[in-house]
């Protein structure tokens, strides 16, 4: 009994051999395949540089980090957002982040830093784990974690923090 549509009268070489090659065929689609697949992500990658969707939140740069979160916590709580590009729960945490900025409409601020251009800040405040949270108020840092969380966890952590957060929807 041979395959389906196949001559049965080959001798085994030729059959092994085209086994072999429909083998072969079939590896390199599931290759093609998943390279495909991984260009898809790679755009997804993209989406933490978007647009803030508000006027509360921006990337900043070390450079910027003094002025833009530790001097300006003095008057607004500035909330940090230590991320990179090849974390995965940096990219779904991101947009909970963004939209809660938006939501508090400048309770707090929100500053997106990236891990892997801030290392030496990353150290000073004992970033460990991505994505990590820092919350800066008069110029010091408060409190934070690491790790994703759902909108009604970081609600919390906000309104225990002294910060206005809205009631859920």
């Amino acid at each position: 009994m041979g395959l389906v549509g196949w001559p049965q009268n080959l001798n085994p070489n030729r059959r092994a051999l085209r086994l072999h090659i429909l083998i072969i065929g079939i590896a390199l689609a599931l290759i093609l395949m998943l390279a495909l697949r991984s260009l898809g992500r790679r755009s997804e990658v993209a989406k933490i540089d978007q647009a803030p969707l508000s006027p509360y939140e921006r990337d900043i740069s070390a450079s910027e980090f003094r002025s833009m979160v530790l001097e300006h916590s003095h008057t607004t709580p500035v909330l940090v957002d230590f991320y990179a590009h090849w974390c995965g729960p940096c990219h779904a945490f991101s947009p909970v982040l963004s939209e809660m900025a938006k939501d508090c409409q400048g309770s707090f601020l929100l500053a997106k830093l990236d891990f892997d251009k801030s290392q030496s800040l990353a150290a000073e405040y004992a970033v460990d784990a991505l994505p990590a949270i820092a919350l800066f108020k008069d110029g010091k840092k408060i409190d934070g974690f690491s790790g994703s969380r759902l909108p009604h966890s970081l609600r919390y952590f906000l309104a225990t923090n002294g910060i206005a957060v809205p009631n859920d929807r």
